[in-house]
């Protein structure tokens, strides 16, 4: 039995002590909870929705014909194998905003196009003398 805080009794540490012979029935720490949804969910052949695939099921979307993605969407009675991903998206698309839908799809699938301004281009700058007009070398603009 133990003596108070922090005070083990030496019959006490002999007893519970791990060797060869005595080892916990549970070795190392837990597994989270989380860590056990995803290990069930990749045994079960469940794919992470990476951005990788999200464009790519987009995609596929995107290509279909409408009366496919009418039955991807699918009505809420009826149930099909299609990820809810892709039946939600399908649903959107022909919902209300089916046009920003699509121009969201396209966005994240295909990425937006680059802006026309571009602040990579090179300047040049030439200096000129005021009276001549005559280019002259910049000024020393270095630290002394």
């Amino acid at each position: 039995m133990s003596k108070g805080r922090g005070k083990i009794a030496k019959e006490d540490g002999e007893k519970t002590q791990f060797s060869s012979t005595y080892q916990p029935l549970r070795n190392g720490r837990k597994p989270k909870v989380f860590s056990q949804i995803a290990k069930e969910f990749q045994e079960a052949g469940i794919e992470k929705a990476t951005p990788e695939r999200v464009a790519e099921a987009y995609e596929y979307l995107l290509a279909l014909p409408l009366t496919d993605i009418i039955e991807i969407s699918g009505n809420p009675k009826i149930e099909n194998d299609m990820p809810s991903l892709m039946r939600l998206a399908a649903k959107e698309m022909t919902g209300k905003r089916g046009i920003e839908i699509l121009k969201e799809m396209l966005d994240r699938s295909h990425g937006r196009p680059k802006s026309k301004d571009d602040s990579s281009r090179e300047i040049i700058v030439t200096f000129t003398d005021a009276a001549t007009h005559e280019p002259t070398p910049p000024p020393n603009t270095e630290a002394e």
